[in-house]
């Protein structure tokens, strides 16, 4: 990796020229600025101890959206799903993209559609987005609802190659990193933070194995 310069520049912010770009959003903590497009997508945590198998979680272009964007939470989730009685849930914002329930989406990062360092991925990878699920601690018969995962999302320009099927919260992504999770519940690491390095590598960190992964290319 290129070293970080000895010195840091200080950047202050004042927070007087800020405004609420969304509300009712559980926990977004996972953000991601796609370079082709600078759109910054998020994504979060759902809420614990909710009914197995729903209300799905998701990611979506937030900085699209108008200001004050409404994603409903508690009240609505899904495609405008009442979560409560007696909820509206007319205009709140149907998400872009969809993760299984539980998932705890925590980390994300776009692979530069142009990338050409020395471990670049093939272009299969480039332009789409890696999303790092830390897995659930809510259990079904004792196993984790969700297991940790790095996935892959491919994109068609400006969103997900497929669009969301509301029957199917695997639809738009596929596994890249994973293993993480036997079907005996027992667990080996949980991915969190993401990034691409500056010759093309992916680095994952593990918060319970306490590691950093570095992905690349098989050299030839």
């Amino acid at each position: 990796m290129t070293a970080l310069p000895a010195t840091l520049g200080t950047l202050t912010l004042s927070g007087g020229a800020t405004s609420r770009q969304a509300k009712r959003w559980r926990n977004p903590i996972a953000f991601a600025v796609d370079p082709a497009t600078g759109n910054v997508w998020a994504g979060g945590a759902g809420q614990d101890s909710l009914p197995f198998g729903h209300p799905f979680e998701f990611m979506d272009p937030v900085s699209t959206q108008p200001t004050e964007s409404d994603y409903g939470w508690p009240d609505c989730e899904e495609d405008r799903v009442a979560e409560r009685r007696g909820a509206d849930c007319a205009h709140v914002v149907v998400p872009a993209l969809v993760f299984p329930a539980y998932s705890t989406l925590i980390g994300a990062a776009f692979y530069p559609a142009r990338s050409e360092g020395k471990y670049a991925f093939p272009p299969a990878w480039r332009g789409g987005l890696f999303v790092t699920a830390h897995g659930s601690w809510h259990t079904r018969h004792g196993v984790p609802a969700a297991p940790p995962r790095v996935a892959f999302v491919r994109f068609a320009g400006a969103a997900p190659a497929r669009a969301v099927d509301w029957h199917d919260p695997d639809a738009q992504w596929t596994d890249f990193f994973s293993g993480f999770q036997t079907a005996s519940g027992r667990r080996i690491g949980r991915p969190t933070g993401i990034a691409v390095g500056p010759q093309g590598s992916l680095f994952v960190a593990d918060d319970e194995a306490g590691a950093i992964y570095r992905i690349r290319p098989a050299e030839r």
